[in-house]
C-alpha cells in the first residue's frame, strides 16, 4: 500500500511538474526571447501589398505596385506601418518615363506637385491609388493566411515615418467580425543603448507580381540598440540598430528586451548600413485625431513621446490628382520628347498627321490582316466584347510607341467622357491597331494621342445591343448614373478577382458541379448597398426566360467592388442579374458552362 502511495504521489509530481514546465514554456526568458515572440505574436505581425484594381484593367500594369510590414494593435484590426508603406493610398501615384544623361526608364513614384513639374518626366503614362490588401496568417503553414482590405485611417506628414490602418473586409468585401492577434507595445523612451532587439516582417525575397508576393514568409533579424539619430531625422530622432532591415520590412515591429514593440523599422543608412527604427511612441501622435482609438490604444500601453517634435497628421483620405492625359497635355513643349516637332492638345490637325485615319474592324487574320472597316458592331454589355481601331498615318511613321486613348459616349448632343487607355505600339510603323472593349451600347467617339499627348485624330463608332444583352439605357432609366459604369465579370479562381487578365465567359465543370466567382465592379463609385440580389436564368429557345433561383449576399457598402462564389450544376448558357438591396438594377453579365 505504502509502495502504491508513493507511485500515486510520483504521479502527481511528474503531472505538476509537466504542467509547470509547460506554463514556464509560454512564458518569455528573462531579456530579448525570439522563440518566444515568433512562438506567440507572428500573428500579428502583417504584410501590406499595394494593389490597383483599376490598372491592371486597364492594362497599364500587372496591378501590383508595392509591399512594406505591419503589426496588429487591437483586436479589432488596427494596424501600425510606416507613412511611406501606405503613401500611394492617400497621395495617389504616377507610372512615368524618366530621362537623365542620355539614359531614360520606366519608374512610379507618389503623386507631387514637385514631381509632376520634373522636367525629367518625358511621359506620364498613368495616374491612380493604391489599396492597402493585408496579408494575415493564422498558421505556420505556406498558404495559411487570409487576405483583407484595409483602409488608411490616418497618416503623419511630419517629421515621423507612421500611419495607421484599419482592416475593413475580407478580400471578397465582405464584413468581418475576426478578432484579430495583437502584438503587445511597449515604451520607446525607456530603451536604452546597448540593449538587445529583434526585427521582426515581411523583407521582399523575390522580385515579381502580386502573387508571387504572397510567398514570403517571415523573417527575424536580430542585434544591438545602437544608438540614436537626429541627423537623417534631426526633429524626432531615429533609434538606430545593426539588426538587418531590407526592402519590404519597413512599417515592421522592433521588439526590445521587454519582449514588447518599441519601434517600427523604417530604413537603412546606405553608407553605414545601419538600421533606423522609428520609436513607437511617435504613433501616440499618428493615432490622435481618432480619439476612440487614441484611448483604446492609450489603456494597450501608447505612451506620449517625450520629445514631439513636429509629428503632424492628417486623415487618411484620398487627395485629389490629376489624369495622366491632363499631366501630358500641360507639360510644355521644352518638357515633352516628341518627334513630331511639338505638342498639339487643341484637336487642330498638326501637319505631321494631317492624313491620318482612325477605323474599326471585327476581326483579325492568323496573318495579321484586319477585316473589313465598320462604323456598327454588337455587343452583350458585359464588358467582354471588342473591336479593333486601328490608326493610319498612310505612309510616314507614326513616330511614337504609345497611345493614349480617350473614349466618350454620346448622352444628347455631348460626348462624354468615359475612360483613358494606353497602348505600347513600334514607333516606326505607319499603322497600327489596338482592342477596344466598349462597356455600353451607344455611339463612340475614340480620340487617339501620341505618348506626349499629341491628338492624331477621332474615330467614330456605334456599339448596338446584341440578341441576349442587357441595354445599357435600361441601367441609366432604372438607377440614374450610380451603377453607369458597372460590369459584371467572372472567373475561377479567388486569387484572380481583381485581374481582368483572368476573366472569362465560359468554364468547365465536373460530373457533381463545380463554381466559379462573379465580379461586381462598379469602379470608381461605391455600391452604396450592403446586401446585393442575384437572380440566375438560363437560356432555352434563344430566350433567356428560364428561371433558376434568387440568391443574395451581404457585402460591404463602401466599397466599389464585391464578388460571390456560385455553384453551377447544370450545362448552358445562364444570364446573371445583379440588384442592390431595395432591388435596383447595377448590371448584367452572361456566362456559358460546359461539362469537361
Amino acid at each position: 500500500m505504502k509502495n502504491f502511495s508513493r507511485l500515486i504521489c510520483i504521479s502527481l509530481f511528474a503531472l505538476h511538474f509537466s504542467s509547470f514546465t509547460s506554463l514556464l514554456a509560454q512564458q518569455p526568458s528573462k531579456g530579448l526571447d525570439t522563440k518566444y515572440i515568433a512562438a506567440n505574436y507572428y500573428k500579428g505581425i502583417v504584410k501590406i501589398l499595394l494593389y490597383d484594381s483599376t490598372a491592371a484593367k486597364q492594362g497599364v500594369h500587372s496591378g501590383y505596385v508595392g509591399r512594406g510590414s505591419g503589426f496588429i494593435v487591437s483586436d479589432d484590426g488596427i494596424v501600425f506601418t510606416n507613412r511611406h508603406v501606405v503613401e500611394l493610398c492617400v497621395s495617389g501615384y504616377m507610372d512615368y518615363d524618366y530621362s537623365e544623361s542620355n539614359s531614360s526608364w520606366r519608374t512610379t513614384a507618389a503623386y507631387s506637385e514637385e514631381k509632376i513639374k520634373d522636367a525629367s518626366i518625358t511621359n506620364i503614362h498613368y495616374t491612380g491609388y493604391t489599396t492597402p490588401i493585408v496579408q494575415v496568417y493564422y498558421g505556420k503553414g505556406e498558404e495559411e493566411y487570409k487576405l483583407y482590405v484595409a483602409k488608411v485611417l490616418t497618416i503623419g506628414v511630419g517629421s515621423f515615418d507612421g500611419a495607421m490602418l484599419k482592416i475593413i473586409s475580407d478580400i471578397n468585401g465582405n464584413p468581418i467580425s475576426t478578432k484579430f492577434s495583437t502584438v503587445p507595445i511597449g515604451n520607446s523612451d525607456a530603451a536604452v543603448q546597448g540593449e538587445d532587439l529583434c526585427v521582426y516582417g515581411y523583407p521582399a525575397q523575390y522580385d515579381g507580381g502580386f502573387d508571387l508576393m504572397l510567398k514570403d514568409m517571415s523573417t527575424l533579424t536580430m542585434g544591438k540598440l545602437s544608438g540614436y539619430d537626429y541627423v537623417f531625422n534631426k526633429d524626432y530622432g531615429y533609434i538606430k540598430t545593426d539588426a538587418s532591415i531590407n526592402s519590404g520590412n519597413s512599417g515592421g515591429p522592433v521588439f526590445n528586451e521587454s519582449n514588447k514593440v518599441i519601434g517600427i523599422a523604417t530604413a537603412t543608412g546606405t553608407k553605414t548600413s545601419i538600421g533606423l527604427i522609428g520609436g513607437i511612441n511617435g504613433m501616440y501622435y499618428v493615432a490622435a485625431p481618432k480619439s476612440t482609438i487614441l484611448q483604446q490604444l492609450s489603456s494597450k500601453g501608447l505612451s506620449i513621446p517625450k520629445n514631439a517634435g513636429s509629428i503632424n497628421t492628417i486623415l487618411g483620405e484620398r487627395k485629389p490628382i490629376q489624369t495622366a492625359v491632363d499631366l501630358n497635355k500641360n507639360k510644355s513643349p521644352s518638357d515633352v520628347t516628341s518627334n513630331s516637332g511639338g505638342t498639339s492638345t487643341n484637336n487642330t490637325v498638326t501637319d505631321y498627321y494631317k492624313n491620318s485615319k482612325i477605323t474599326f474592324h471585327n476581326a483579325i487574320s492568323d496573318d495579321g490582316v484586319l477585316g473589313k472597316t465598320g462604323e456598327v458592331y454588337d455587343i452583350l454589355n458585359d464588358g467582354l466584347d471588342y473591336v479593333f481601331v486601328q490608326v493610319s498615318n498612310y505612309g510616314e511613321p507614326l513616330n511614337t510607341d504609345g497611345f493614349i486613348v480617350d473614349a466618350y459616349k454620346k448622352s444628347g448632343d455631348k460626348y462624354t467622357f468615359v475612360e483613358t487607355k494606353n497602348f505600347d505600339i513600334q514607333s516606326d510603323k505607319s499603322a497600327s491597331y489596338f482592342k477596344y472593349f466598349p462597356q455600353y451600347t451607344g455611339d463612340y467617339r475614340i480620340s487617339v494621342y501620341t505618348k506626349n499627348a499629341v491628338w492624331i485624330n477621332d474615330g467614330y463608332v456605334t456599339f448596338s445591343l446584341k440578341e441576349g444583352g442587357s441595354s445599357g439605357s435600361e441601367s441609366t432609366s432604372e438607377t440614374g448614373t450610380a451603377f453607369s459604369k458597372s460590369k459584371i465579370n467572372f472567373t475561377n479562381d479567388e486569387a484572380n478577382v481583381l485581374k481582368s487578365d483572368f476573366y472569362y465567359k465560359e468554364f468547365t465543370i465536373g460530373k457533381e458541379g463545380g463554381f466559379i466567382y462573379t465580379v461586381v465592379d462598379n469602379y470608381p463609385e461605391k455600391l452604396n448597398t450592403d446586401q446585393i440580389i442575384v437572380d440566375i436564368w438560363k437560356k432555352k429557345a434563344g430566350k433567356y426566360d428560364s428561371f433558376v433561383e434568387t440568391k443574395k449576399y451581404n457585402i460591404t457598402s463602401t466599397l466599389d467592388y464585391t464578388y460571390f462564389k456560385y455553384t453551377f450544376y447544370d450545362t448552358g448558357d445562364f444570364k446573371i442579374s445583379v440588384f442592390t438591396k431595395d432591388e435596383k438594377w447595377i448590371n448584367t453579365g452572361y456566362v456559358t458552362i460546359k461539362k469537361k
